[in-house]
Formats: structure tokens, C-alpha cells, sequence
């Protein structure tokens, strides 16, 4: 699914087909094409990097209460400042430069990891030559 410029995309294949109840020989015209559907923006609503970003955020102490502590240590070899959160969370922020999230680590071991901060590009939609319509289907 790609979402952007107001709408949202799905990239047909045989899967999809067959899990909407389409003919599948209609795959040869369609598959590897896109659909557009006002549908599919409701299921992104309120999907976007700054509202994931807000949920991590929550784990970050809000102040400095007894053994918040701040260390200087590394994030998957990178300089980093690290606090120790709300459930047992362990949030990075880089050490160099301008501060920015490197990542979340659990209790357990799992990490989340933010790479390539602010150089994504947002892609635009399908060219017209790739989008069909519900009625091509």
C-alpha cells in the first residue's frame, strides 16, 4: 500500500485477486498495477511517522525523578545519550551534531532503530499508465 498526495494506492498481484473475489484472469492485464480506492486512505487515517513517533516518545521520562539518569554510551555504534523510560524502555539520542531519536530498546532486548533520520523522500503517486480502475478488475 502506498499512501501519498491524498491517496491511496494498492500494488495488484494474484494474493489480491483472489482475496476480493476477482477473476484471476484478469491477472496478465492487472497484476503489477496499481488500484486507487478511496477505501484504503481510511485504513492509513491518522498513520504517520509523527503519530508512531509520538507513541515511542510516551516511554520517555518527562522528569528527572530518582534514578532518571542520563549516560553517555552507544546505540548500535553510534555516540549516544541514553535515559532509562517508563517499562522498563531504554531510549538513544544521538550524542553529536543536532539531537535526534536513534532508538528503543526493551527489557527483553528488542530494539527499534530510527536510521537515515529526516533523508527519506515521499514518493509520488503511480504513474497513470500503472493505475486501473475497480471496473478493469
Amino acid at each position: 500500500m502506498l499512501t501519498t498526495h491524498g491517496r491511496s494506492y494498492v500494488k495488484i498481484n494474484r494474493a489480491y485477486l483472489k482475496v476480493f473475489g476477482f477473476r484471476l484472469s484478469v491477472c496478465p492485464r492487472v497484476c503489477g498495477k496499481y488500484i486507487a480506492w478511496p477505501v484504503y486512505a481510511s485504513l492509513t487515517s491518522g498513520l504517520s511517522l509523527s503519530t508512531l513517533l509520538d507513541k515511542a516518545i510516551a516511554y520517555v521520562p518527562t522528569t528527572a525523578g530518582s534514578g532518571t539518569l542520563l549516560k553517555a554510551t552507544q546505540f548500535k555504534g553510534q555516540p549516544a545519550w541514553s535515559v532509562h523510560g517508563v517499562g522498563g524502555y531504554t531510549v538513544y539520542m544521538a550524542r553529536t551534531g543536532k539531537p535526534y531519536l536513534l532508538g528503543l530498546t526493551a527489557s527483553n532486548g528488542r530494539s527499534i532503530r530510527f536510521s537515515e533520520w529526516n533523508t527519506a523522500t515521499v514518493p509520488g503517486p503511480p504513474p497513470a499508465s500503472l493505475i486501473v480502475t475497480p471496473s478493469q478488475l
